[in-house]
């Protein structure tokens, strides 16, 4: 679904701020929980958001798809440009995610 190198990235920042919010200890987690809890708390918060929002982004780009068109106003010139960088835009998720 995401190609190696997007996905490591994602990875590398993921880990790196839940290590630095498992150091920190932000809204009250240091106060309430150990040091092993805070990262296991971090990591699923952080976690199941990052999938969430994957999800969302796909599904998205998976129900506009490469045709879909933006509506335009009566009178209104095409945006030629707009609708070539969508079109790289989905030539490049078709490349990379899939």
């Amino acid at each position: 679904m995401l190609g190696s190198r997007s996905l490591a990235a994602q990875g590398i920042a993921l880990a790196s701020v839940v290590a630095l919010f498992s150091f920190i200890g932000p809204f009250g987690t240091y106060d309430s929980l150990g040091p092993l809890a805070r990262a296991g708390y971090w990591a699923l918060a952080m976690g199941v958001n990052w999938l969430l929002c994957a999800a969302a982004i796909a599904l998205a780009l998976r129900i506009a798809g490469p045709g879909a068109r933006r509506a335009q106003f009566p009178g209104a010139s095409p945006m030629k440009e707009q609708q070539n960088i969508d079109r790289r835009v989905f030539d490049l998720y078709d490349e990379y995610c899939h």
